[in-house]
């Protein structure tokens, strides 16, 4: 009798030891995207606006261990922002409504499909322009990016699933900056 108590108390034990292992090793994991990685590197330009704009940005959500592929509207905020900044599409960002110009950016959907090693996301946003005096729309575009994460960009599905992210992100950033800079705001 005594071998059979030390046998189920050693397999709870185990059990437990394994159950805290897989919480410890998947609670930091669903970390969400990072503003910093999604700034596009570089832009292409066709013309700068020299009119003031505020930036807004609405439908993001939080990741999950269950729904690792996320992205938080303040994170796409700050990285909207520094593009907008480092590509000089707008001058300057005005944080209040006193501006010339209303960009809102509206992130609408995320899905993303995991086959094996490869993460894909698909980030879809509406993005629209807005002439705060006359309160017309000037610009309405959905701007879908898809993006795929390998093994090679990260073994952990998880932190694959924020690559995925950032890198969807970034590409709807660049997409978004390119078509506002072929609009005639004059």
């Amino acid at each position: 009798m005594k071998n059979v108590m030390y046998v189920e108390k050693y397999s709870v034990h185990g059990y437990m030891i394994l159950l805290l292992t897989a919480i410890f090793a998947f609670s930091g994991c669903a970390s969400p995207a990072k503003s910093m990685n999604m700034v596009p590197s570089g832009y292409e330009i066709a013309k700068r606006h020299d009119h003031s704009v505020t930036l807004e940005v609405s439908g993001g959500a939080a990741p999950s261990i269950w729904t690792p592929g996320k992205i938080t509207s303040e994170a796409f905020l700050d990285a909207l922002e520094e593009a907008v900044r480092k590509s000089g599409i707008f001058s300057p960002i005005v944080n209040n409504r006193e501006s010339e110009y209303l960009l809102e950016v509206r992130l609408t959907a995320l899905p993303y499909a995991d086959a094996g090693g490869t993460m894909e996301v698909f980030l879809s946003a509406i993005w629209q322009l807005k002439d705060l005096k006359s309160e017309k729309t000037i610009w309405r575009e959905v701007i879908s990016s898809p993006y795929t994460a390998t093994v090679s960009d990260a073994f952990s599905g998880m932190t694959r699933a924020r690559i995925a992210c950032e890198g969807s992100a970034r590409l709807n950033i660049e997409s978004g900056i390119r078509q506002l800079s072929t609009l005639d705001l004059n």
